[in-house]
């Protein structure tokens, strides 16, 4: 079972693959953005497809949301135990290659 951390999460491309994640079974999905509105809703869509996801909302271009980002999700990944993640990155990759990496 994978963990997909998808950002850019609340909208667009994000969202779609989000939801495409979650028709597929992809795992635990943790969505981020800067909208927790939006995000909830997609949320709902995922359990609706009997999907599973978590929010999380930063805006990854603010240094100390960086690091709140980093350690939700890095606690994410290893509360699931899980060592198999995918990401989806829509910005900020150094962040979650420094995540993963950890």
């Amino acid at each position: 079972m994978k963990t997909v951390i998808v950002t850019g999460a609340s909208t667009g491309i994000g969202k779609a693959t989000a939801l495409e994640f979650a028709k597929n079974g992809g795992g635990t999905i943790l969505l981020i953005a800067r909208n927790e509105q939006k995000l909830n809703k997609v949320k709902e869509e995922i359990e609706k497809l009997d999907g599973t996801a978590e929010v999380f909302v930063a805006d990854l271009k603010d240094f100390f949301a960086q690091n709140k980002f980093e350690e939700a999700t890095w606690g994410a990944v290893k509360k699931s135990m899980l060592d198999d993640p995918a990401v989806v990155n829509g910005s900020r990759g150094e962040i979650l290659k420094k995540v993963l990496e950890q």
